[in-house]
């Protein structure tokens, strides 16, 4: 999961607030094209690439970093979601996130909007939109994600459980992205002679740029940490 540099709002969601439209009768076309612009087309919580909203396979799901049914109303709650009062968090644009299925559709091992449902996270987890633009997770070489320093107490059980982020497939997909970079850079290795720290610091940044956009791009992200001398 990597911070989000929020884009500007789209104007059909600041004329229908401004309108008093509530959440449930919004039209939702241009948010949900908007927000996964935003996202470089990938999950906001486990970064699986997304397609494209306007495609009728699209499987995307709208998620309310603070949830639309929680009755808790805190400091952290209107700082994350970037909403002075509860009725208003519903339609706020900082509050709102493009999520994959979460495994819905195969009915198992939920993650992401789906299997967090409900469950406030304000207080012990941090909105990648108020996040900018770093990881907030890392990746350790067995593909498995863990949350990085500066989050809260707790963040490891929303990574964990409340988020489900390890679940097999997310591990086993981010174990294939890094071998796949492991042998990339045993080859760069063997073509050069060794890996000198100037070789270190370009793959470095290769990776982390890459880890931008890239689908799982918290675990280029680590890979380049790991690089960085």
């Amino acid at each position: 999961m990597r911070g989000i540099d929020p884009a500007p709002e789209p104007a059909d969601l600041t004329t229908q607030r401004a309108s008093g439209v509530p959440y449930a009768q919004l039209s939702l076309t241009q948010v949900r094209r908007a927000l996964w612009d935003q996202q470089s087309g990938r999950c906001a919580y486990c970064e699986r690439s997304l397609r494209a909203p306007d495609r009728d396979d699209h499987q995307t799901k709208i998620e309310h970093f603070h949830p639309q049914s929680s009755t808790e109303w805190t400091a952290a709650c209107s700082r994350e979601s970037g909403a002075s009062s509860p009725n208003l968090a519903p339609v706020v644009w900082s509050n709102l996130l493009l999520c994959c299925d979460g495994n819905e559709s195969a009915r198992r091992a939920f993650t992401c909007d789906t299997a967090k449902g409900g469950v406030d996270i304000c207080e012990c987890f941090r909105n990648p939109k108020s996040w900018g633009r770093g990881p907030l997770v890392s990746i350790d070489g067995a593909g498995r994600a863990f949350p990085v320093a500066g989050l809260p107490a707790g963040a490891e059980e929303v990574v964990e459980r409340t988020l489900n982020l390890n679940a097999d497939t997310l591990v086993a997909a981010r174990f294939e992205i890094i071998r796949a970079r492991k042998r990339q850079i045993a080859k760069y290795r063997a073509t050069h002679h060794g890996l000198t720290a100037h070789a270190r610091s370009t793959l470095a940044a290769r990776f982390r740029e890459e880890s931008f956009t890239a689908e799982f791009g918290s675990t280029l992200a680590s890979l380049a940490a790991s690089l960085s001398p």
